[in-house]
């Protein structure tokens, strides 16, 4: 039996002409990490508010731990939020925002100071139960939020963007901190963010979302290596995949009329019957080694590089392909500079290939 379930899950705000979140269903286990992902305005955090009982539901129905919610009030549901902004209380030390919630329920003064120094030690805050907020930095101040949360022993973590406002630097730190303390809890997360590396680096299962509907489901290899359709494959994966409408003709995969590929017979085989295709290729999957080079000379492109990315340990190559921008990762030791000539070959077998009119995945 799963631990959150959604059932048909809705939300039509007054007035509007279609749903914020429609169709949606999901069954998550009991310690699951579960990360929703997409673009602003997908209906991710207005999800997550109506698990909190924040947003009324227009249809379906939230179960958690074999309890329907949908009218039961926020504070009844067990469950602890994580906010963006921290939400911390400005006139109150660390040891009292983190002990608020539990004196709201009035439990025994023993047993909070007990769960706070637990919380602080787990959160590396023990020297800092004294100060303010404003006194903390961004991190410290997550940190606090997350103890907060913690200390409560909620059925459900919800988690709405809560490292947006970090640093870069932070936001790895953080993540790292929030994966080790859901392994050490065992507690059931739902976890929302717009960054798709923090869904592929945080969660066990990812809930892609577009326009308030739900792409696909999967972990995050799955989704990766099978993307459902072309939205999928943009969305997860840095940098994103690219993209070259293509025609074929029999045994040859034609892209802008002009690069002409041989297709081997099991390809040939699946793209059986199929005039067009969007052919989706990752940057890693353009090969650049010498001896695929010097193998098959006759499947060599050259283009000109119109800019480089240099991450250390690779780059990011890009190019004009045919009037769309591509782009390439190289090995970092490769000299190379913008108007330099790169040579490259596409591997069609790890290639993803999207229907034109449904931008469904064909394989």
């Amino acid at each position: 039996m799963s631990y959150v379930t959604f059932k048909e899950i809705g939300k039509k705000y007054p007035n509007a002409q279609d749903y914020t979140v429609e169709n949606f269903n999901i069954e998550i286990e009991q310690g699951e990490f579960i990360v929703f992902v997409g673009p602003s305005g997908c209906g991710k955090s207005t999800t997550l508010r109506m698990i909190a009982g924040l947003e009324e539901i227009s249809k379906g129905e939230i179960i958690i731990d074999d309890t329907v919610v949908n009218d039961v009030h926020p504070k009844d549901r067990d469950i602890a939020m994580v906010f963006q902004n921290y939400a911390l209380y400005p006139h109150m030390s660390v040891y009292n925002n983190i002990a608020f919630g539990l004196k709201i329920q009035k439990i025994d003064k023993v047993e909070i100071e007990k769960k706070v120094i637990w919380a602080a030690e787990i959160l590396g805050l023990t020297n800092l139960l004294k100060r303010k907020p404003k006194d903390l930095s961004g991190g410290q101040r997550q940190r606090v939020a997350l103890g907060r949360a913690i200390v409560r022993n909620p059925k459900v973590f919800l988690m709405d963007e809560p490292l947006s406002n970090l640093d870069a630097k932070l936001r790895v730190s953080m993540r790292n901190e929030i994966t080790k303390l859901h392994r050490d809890l065992n507690a059931t997360t739902i976890y929302v963010t717009h960054d798709q590396v923090e869904a592929m680096t945080m969660a066990d299962r990812i809930v892609v979302l577009k326009d308030g509907l739900i792409q696909q489901i999967g972990t995050p290899m799955e989704l990766y290596r099978n993307p459902i359709n072309k939205f999928v494959g943009s969305f997860i994966g840095t940098p994103q995949m690219n993209f070259l409408n293509a025609e074929i003709t029999e045994n040859e995969l034609i892209i802008g009329k002009e690069l002409k590929l041989n297709l081997d017979e099991g390809l040939s085989k699946k793209l059986n019957g199929t005039k067009n295709v969007i052919i989706g290729i990752r940057p890693e999957n353009s090969r650049q080694e010498r001896l695929m080079l010097e193998t098959y000379p006759e499947k060599i492109i050259r283009k000109k590089i119109i800019n480089i990315e240099k991450m250390g340990s690779e780059n990011h190559v890009y190019i004009d392909f045919l009037g769309a921008e591509f782009v390439i990762k190289a090995n970092s030791q490769q000299e190379m500079k913008v108007g330099d000539e790169i040579e490259f070959i596409l591997d069609l077998n790890k290639c993803h290939f999207f229907d034109v009119d449904t931008e469904k995945r064909i394989f």
